[in-house]
């Protein structure tokens, strides 16, 4: 055809041209197509070869090939044909469907000076918002300040191109210049500024852009009122949203699924499914977007539901489950089920729910996964305390060639963290290690080390959470002290492992290092900072913290106000507790458990038993750590019969499942009541597995009552679970030391240190001048350590006679002397008296806290001091708090007989 063209004619026309165009592009068998368009190109006229030209390279473009489009365009330049702006457009829009940023960026620089001419202003902004759609946001910038005239829409672009690039306060800075040139927003630039209002939490803002748009109309648009219910859930104001949604005329699934998303982001998990059902009920055509904020809604009320034993010892909770197994079969009923991220979704609410099999199966049932489905299974398994199947699984991640990402690392060291709870720890030169949990971690973090991941700031944070969860503090410090960058995360990580292993000390410091390079502080600093204070005592400390949650505005925040009555009751100052505990409101039980388990650790009875009474009149049901703080409370005061009420009422009258922590709280209250049979028959019913924990309340009590058979007993079972742990060791020696059998106290002693089992580190804090002072057993770096040795003598010499009225032949033994015994004067909780009583003056009571039992004799010695000094003090053991008075301790000598301790 072509060649009769030419016969014909020796200039065909454009129509001929034109005409043969799509029987080549049609033909697969047409060689050489370039040669082609050169030789049709030297025979057209120069006029009607641009034409044939250009319409070939818009046909190319309306086809989506956009390289043969830019292959005319070069035939074109080599021709020296320009062109037409109708041409420029087609390939525009091209690139910006394709997002194709390298061919709109040649486009741009072929456009040059054509630019500059204001008749192309059309152009010039379609350029702009072109370049914008392909992520070329300096190239869009150099064309719009190149501008003659700017336009509404040649702005709107320049700040939604900001908004895509996450630099949202550019994008307000900009809208703030478009104010002063006095151009006015359209409803699509008020668009983009909420969307950046929604990335930067800008209220202000967002709100006067509200105004604007109804001030204009604008606010009826559909685009403009998602927006906005978008912008308000993101900024904390459900009521705003709320109102927008129901002033919108016309309210379509994008509506309705903001404000989902917006009840969820808020943790409104039950107002979330409420609506999600209404738009179930006015046959909405939900998708799958809605589906998935649905299940996370279920996920926030999976969070606040109590779990229901079903079989087998698995918690389920069933209200979440249900819901959710309903929005599952709904997804599957509308085909949304097949997709990845429905999937993730699906497997995150089962494991939050306690099915974990159903979680399986969604994730077995996809044959190929993502790193995000990965991460989700492994989220469910941890979730469910299951950290042995979380490890295999990531293991199964490797060796099916799934490269893990930085959270697959997170959530695997924490599984690594709840294993180590877990482990039993094992003595390695000083420390205490959980090794099997501690090198699993190790070999994490070497992993994460190859693919650089190890400097992630929550990788990092992850690290260091396992590292003081496996004792390893050495290597946490280095790891803290290599950092490049620290963020909060990191600090409340390092402080966690301080807390986490007993060393307030350095964790108090850390702290203050904290302060003086003034970084600011979270909840979680807060909540380390008020178990710092619980565990040292310092009632000085906790109440300046207590200050400063106040001024920060954490005193609104629930979990931090009830880890602040938590602390007051460890410091021994139930006053400032009951001061927390009645501003609070009354909807949840953990406050009312944080106040009852303070009067409990006072020994104050007829107070817990108030505040049990009266959480349930408000309507409150007790859970098992209520039980367990009205079981120790029992024990302390020796209210045997009242103790055994509320066990069987935990059961009968409440259906909770006693655990092993409530069992140990019985051995101690029959057992310090000299009932021993009755333990013993306990103990012989119980179908659950005992820990070194409830063997050794047993031998303490053995130590007591001297039962020598019984206590062999509880030691065999307590070494046997913990055989580096000296503390059996120590309590048995003492059974046999009271029963006259010295050979074999001193055997034991040989087993113990062939075993390795090291003494814990007992160490005592007081307060003295607004300063917190730390004493270990024999402590000789203290100042005044040569007065406060003396201060002690002298106190013997004076409690003579009363020591002789009390009967106690070991105190006896040191007065009659001229010098005290190292193995008394060397206890912590004397040395940090005496600190406080040399170095006047001091506050009144004199407080002093030990993480360790108070033994016999200094249990008899400070009641002595207490009497001769005519000072009120207060011991804050674990055990209990003991108010020394006038000779007489709160306790009433009920835990008289530990172990000699230190």
């Amino acid at each position: 055809m072509w060649a009769w063209a030419c016969r014909a004619s020796p200039s065909p026309g454009t129509w001929s041209a034109n005409a043969c165009v799509p029987l080549h592009n049609s033909s697969s068998k047409v060689a050489e197509p370039n040669k082609l368009r050169m030789e049709r190109a030297h025979r057209l006229s120069p006029l009607h070869s641009v034409h044939a030209l250009a319409s070939e390279a818009k046909r190319f473009c309306e086809m989506g090939q956009l390289d043969k489009a830019f292959d005319i365009l070069s035939e074109m330049d080599k021709l020296g044909y320009v062109p037409s702006n109708g041409l420029y457009w087609s390939l525009l829009n091209l690139c910006k469907k394709k997002k194709a940023c390298t061919y709109a960026s040649q486009l741009y620089s072929r456009m040059g000076s054509l630019l500059l001419d204001s008749s192309n202003y059309f152009l010039a902004e379609y350029l702009i918002s072109t370049l914008v759609s392909c992520s070329a946001l300096d190239a869009a910038l150099e064309v719009f300040y190149k501008l003659p005239h700017k336009t509404t829409y040649s702005w709107t672009a320049v700040i939604n191109g900001h908004v895509e690039s996450g630099d949202a306060l550019e994008a307000i800075k900009l809208y703030s210049l478009m104010l002063k040139e006095g151009f006015q927003p359209d409803e699509f630039t008020c668009v983009s500024l909420l969307k950046a209002c929604t990335n930067t939490s800008n209220l202000e803002i967002g709100k006067r852009i509200h105004s604007y748009a109804r001030q204009n109309g604008y606010h009826h648009d559909a685009f403009v009122g998602t927006t906005l219910i978008t912008m308000y859930g993101k900024c904390d104001s459900m009521a705003d949203a709320e109102e927008v949604f129901a002033e919108m005329p016309h309210r379509g699934v994008m509506a309705w699924t903001s404000l989902l998303a917006g009840y969820v982001e808020r943790g409104q998990g039950r107002k979330a499914l409420l609506l999600y059902r209404q738009m179930w009920e006015e046959c909405l055509v939900l998708d799958e977007h809605s589906l998935v904020v649905a299940l996370q809604a279920c996920c926030l009320i999976a969070e606040k539901e109590k779990g229901m034993e079903i079989m087998e010892g698995k918690v389920h909770k069933v209200i979440a489950l249900e819901i959710g197994g309903a929005l599952h079969a709904d997804a599957r009923r509308k085909g949304f089920d097949s997709g990845l991220y429905i999937r993730n979704v699906l497997v995150l609410m089962y494991g939050k729910c306690g099915d974990i099999r159903a979680a399986e199966s969604v994730f077995c049932s996809l044959k190929k996964k993502n790193v995000a489905l990965w991460n989700a299974m492994l989220s469910a398994y941890t979730e469910q305390d299951l950290p042995d199947r979380a490890l295999q699984l990531f293991k199964c991640m490797h060796e099916e060639g799934q490269y893990p990402e930085e959270r697959s690392f997170v959530i695997s060291l924490q599984a690594c963290s709840l294993l180590s709870e877990k482990e039993a720890a094992v003595t390695v030169g000083e420390s205490l290690l959980k090794l099997k949990s501690l090198n699993i971690g190790e070999a994490l973090r070497n992993d994460a080390k190859r693919k650089d991941y190890d400097s992630n700031l929550y990788v990092s944070s992850a690290l260091l959470n396992m590292y003081g969860k496996c004792g390893d503090l050495t290597t946490a410090k280095r790891l803290f002290d290599g950092l490049s960058q620290y963020g909060i995360v990191l600090w409340n990580a390092m402080l966690s492992a301080y807390v986490e292993q007993g060393q307030s000390d350095n964790a108090l410091q850390l702290y203050q290092q904290m302060q003086a390079e003034g970084l600011g502080i979270d909840d979680i600093t807060l909540i380390s900072v008020l178990q710092i204070s619980g565990q040292t005592g310092s009632i000085d400390f906790c109440r300046q913290t207590y200050i400063d949650l106040v001024f920060g505005g954490f005193d609104l925040r629930p979990l931090v106000t009830f880890n602040l009555i938590y602390a007051f009751g460890k410091c021994a100052s139930m006053v400032d507790a009951q001061a927390v505990f009645d501003s609070l409101p009354v909807s949840s039980l953990v406050p009312w458990n944080a106040l009852i388990s303070g009067y409990a650790q006072q020994g104050e009875i007829e107070a817990c038993s108030y505040y049990f009474k009266k959480m349930q009149q408000v309507g409150l049901k007790p859970n098992g750590e209520t039980y367990f703080s009205l079981l120790a409370a029992c024990s302390s005061a020796g209210q045997v019969r009242q103790g055994v009420r509320y066990f069987n009422s935990m059961v009968k009258e409440h259906g909770l499942t006693p655990q092993i922590e409530h069992y140990e709280m019985m051995v101690n209250l029959y057992g310090y009541a000299g009932e021993l049979d009755k333990v013993e028959e306990m103990l012989s019913r119980l179908q659950m597995e005992l820990n070194a924990s409830l063997w050794l309340s047993l031998l303490k009590v053995c130590v007591k009552h001297g039962n020598l058979q019984l206590g062999k007993q509880a030691f065999d079972c307590a070494v046997c679970l913990q055989p580096r742990e000296a503390t059996a060791y120590l309590l048995m020696s003492t059974i046999y030391v009271n029963a006259g059998l010295s050979d074999l106290a001193n055997h034991l002693e040989i087993s113990r240190q062939k075993e390795g089992a090291l003494k814990k580190d007992e160490t005592s804090w007081c307060e003295h001048q607004q300063r917190l002072f730390s004493f270990s057993v024999g402590d000789h770096r203290k100042l005044n350590q040569h007065r406060m040795y003396e201060c002690l003598l002298e106190l013997i010499r004076q409690l003579k006679d009363e020591a002789q009225f009390l009967g106690s032949k070991f105190l006896l033994s040191n007065a009659a002397t001229t010098k005290l015994q190292p193995s008394l004067c060397s206890h912590s909780q004397l040395l940090a008296l005496a600190f406080v009583l040399v170095n006047p003056p001091f506050k009144k009571p004199v407080r002093v806290k030990k993480n360790a039992c108070i033994c016999q004799d200094c249990h008899t010695l400070i009641k002595l001091i207490s009497d001769v000094k005519n000072v009120c003090i207060i011991i804050v053991d674990d055990k209990c708090s003991h108010l020394f008075k006038r000779g007489k301790c709160s306790c009433h000598d009920y835990f008289y007989a530990h172990s000699k301790g230190e």
